[in-house]
Formats: structure tokens, C-alpha cells, sequence
């Protein structure tokens, strides 16, 4: 029997996406809604690497974690988030007491409209290696904090998070993020231009070379649009959800939507699939 193949755009209206991120991203409610993997995909760095994603932000004056793999005991590992200033900022640290570079975009991040935003770190050892980028734009930053970066961040007890940090309930994103894509090395300034698609297309970051090391589309955009099709029983290949934890008290890997009543209560009548 000959392969399957589908293309969402065959089934979906032409004018999808054309405000930059579709209807259906993931949505967070700032408290506790999160998702949480534990040490899996590579996301202990070492070396060099980014973060890109569509962000939705409503507003708020808490620091809002968008992705991380630190907390606030051990500061050991990194995050990437908007102040309560609504600055976008990202921490790289070795512990708790030195060696805590952090940087802070000098542009507010805006609020109720679809934002793209990445991040570089080329793996040196100061935090002039971290570059900030809002809508394909590279920001003039603020630094705050230690200049260098010595010494491993790897802490494999924490697990890598979408929306809040580990250990806290209180810092997960009040809105949606769409499209989180983490690589192995420093994207180049064109190549975030490329991933923010000039504001007016959504580019499909598995086109980007190399190809990032996990990518999460939390939108409706669950099928890829160039060489890289979604096949049957073979879902998008390594690009998936991946829950290898089973014990829940260690690095629970999970998606917690927290108390989303306009989905998942009053209702009579329902169906699931995956």
C-alpha cells in the first residue's frame, strides 16, 4: 500500500495565519499552567544555543518564565522571559551566588499582539555572547548581573519547562506561546530574520539549517508544509511530545493546562483524539 501524505494546507482556509500565529496556540493562565519535561532532547547545554518563539503576552507585572530549565534555589541553568517591566531578558548561571549573567532587552515587549522572540548565546564565556531579538529585530540590551559565564550550568535535576520555572507556581506566561523551536548552536541574525518571516508569513523553523533539536507547534500548524510531512504512525518523527518519566515525583514530564473552564468544563457532550 502506498505511503499517505497530508498537507494542512489542502484542508485549511487560505487565509490562515495571515495575522502572523493562528487561533489555536497553547494558552496560559499565569498561574501553574505549564509544560514540563525532564532531562530529555539535549536541553542541558553546554555550549552554544537559542530559543525562538510567537508569544501573546495580555499584560502583567510578575516576571513571566517562557522557557527555563533553572530555578530560583539553585539559579544553576538558564531562562528566558519578560520582566515585570515588561522588558525581555535572558539568565545563563553557573549557582545562586556568582557568575549570574543576565541581560535585558531596552524595548518593552508588547501586549495583545502576536510577538516573535529568540535568543542566542554563542557559548563564550561573558554575557556579551547573548543576543535578544523582538520581531527579527536584534536589541540594544541592558546588563545586569555578573559578566562571565565560567563553569558548567548543566543541572540535570531540573527539568526543562515551557511557561513558569521550576519550582514555581506563580511566573508562567499569562497568554499563548505558539511554535517553540530550541537549536544546538547560535542562530545568525538572518536566520531569526527567516524564523520571524518579516511579519507577514510563518516560517516553518524544521526549514532553518540546522534543524533545531525540539520543536513543540502548540498551534494548529501540526502538519509541516515542506519536505517534512506528517506520515501516518509516524506522527513528525522525533519532533513530538516525549514523556519518558514515569515516576512522577522526579521531573514529572507533563502538560498542565491548570483550570481552563472555557474548555474543559460544562461540558455534556465530548470527544478526544490524539
Amino acid at each position: 500500500m502506498s505511503t499517505e501524505f497530508f498537507n494542512d494546507q489542502w484542508r485549511i482556509p487560505s487565509n490562515e495565519n495571515q495575522n502572523k500565529v493562528s487561533n489555536y496556540s497553547m494558552s496560559f493562565d499565569g498561574t501553574n499552567t505549564k509544560i514540563e519535561f525532564g532531562d530529555v532532547n539535549g536541553f542541558d547545554r553546554t555550549d552554544a544555543f537559542s530559543g525562538s518563539c510567537w508569544v501573546y503576552l495580555t499584560g502583567g507585572s510578575i516576571n513571566e518564565y517562557i522557557i527555563s530549565k533553572q530555578d530560583d534555589t539553585t539559579r544553576k541553568g538558564y531562562a528566558f522571559y519578560v520582566n515585570s517591566t515588561r522588558k525581555l531578558g535572558v539568565i545563563i548561571s553557573r549557582d545562586a551566588s556568582v557568575n549570574i549573567a543576565q541581560v535585558l532587552s531596552t524595548s518593552n515587549m508588547p501586549n495583545n499582539t502576536w510577538t516573535h522572540i529568540a535568543f542566542t548565546y554563542d557559548g563564550s564565556s561573558t554575557r556579551a555572547g547573548i543576543k535578544l531579538y523582538i520581531n527579527g529585530v536584534l536589541q540594544t540590551l541592558n546588563y545586569i548581573g555578573d559578566s562571565n559565564i565560567t563553569g558548567s550550568i548543566v543541572d540535570a535535576s531540573l527539568p526543562f519547562q515551557i511557561s513558569g520555572r521550576g519550582g514555581i507556581t506563580t511566573n508562567a506566561v499569562n497568554g499563548k506561546i505558539d511554535q517553540v523551536s530550541v537549536f544546538d548552536y547560535a542562530l545568525s541574525s538572518s536566520q531569526v530574520s527567516t524564523l520571524y518571516g518579516g511579519g507577514t508569513a510563518i516560517t516553518n523553523p524544521m526549514t532553518i539549517s540546522p534543524k533545531p533539536i525540539s520543536y513543540y507547534q502548540l498551534g494548529d500548524q501540526s502538519v509541516d508544509n515542506g519536505a517534512n510531512y506528517l506520515v501516518p504512525n509516524n506522527s513528525l518523527s522525533d519532533y513530538v511530545f516525549d514523556f519518558p518519566v514515569m515516576n512522577y515525583t522526579v521531573n514529572p514530564d507533563k502538560i498542565f493546562l491548570n483550570n481552563q473552564a472555557q474548555v474543559f468544563n460544562n461540558a455534556t457532550n465530548f470527544s478526544f483524539s490524539g
